[in-house]
């Protein structure tokens, strides 16, 4: 019997997930995430440090104003997406290269919180952008996985 079984944990090849979909389970998620955000008092933006890492201990205090004192379901929500934000982010990852791990996670915040384009991330790092596009559909890919939100293509039946 075997202790770890990787099957368990590998990630299903590009060519069999729906990308469309899987755009759009994540886009849902963090249009949520985002409105939670807000509702609390906060930046709709997470604020993303040097490193752009985002860690628990990194949520600013949350105002304390008469409306989110009387409705803690905002702060339970705001809680809940902020957990599925932290988990995903962190599943995105390279096995044997951390420089890699933050350079994907630094391009899936770029591209799919803040929105810039390609090209503007290109810019910004300094890649080329072949790497930019590789580096954000791993990204998705293991970010979607964490959540399990990622939809895979329906398989076509042979007659």
């Amino acid at each position: 019997m075997r202790l770890f079984d990787v099957h368990q944990f590998e990630l299903p090849e590009k060519e069999v997930i729906d990308w469309d979909k899987t755009k759009g389970e994540i886009g849902s998620m963090l249009s949520s995430y985002l409105v939670s955000r807000e509702r609390m008092g906060l930046t709709r933006m997470p604020p993303i440090h040097s490193t752009y890492s985002l860690l628990d201990q990194d949520i600013p205090e949350i105002k304390h104003s008469s409306f989110v004192q009387e409705n803690q379901q905002f702060k339970q929500e705001f809680l809940y997406f902020h957990h599925l934000f932290s988990l995903g982010l962190t599943a995105i990852s390279h096995p044997y290269k951390p420089e890699i791990t933050d350079r994907r996670r630094k391009i899936f915040l770029m591209r799919f919180v803040y929105g810039l384009s390609i090209n503007h991330v290109s810019d910004r790092i300094h890649y080329q952008k072949n790497v930019i596009v590789d580096d954000s559909q791993s990204g998705l890919l293991q970010f979607a996985n964490a959540l399990s939100i990622l939809v895979l293509k329906e398989q076509e039946i042979s007659a």
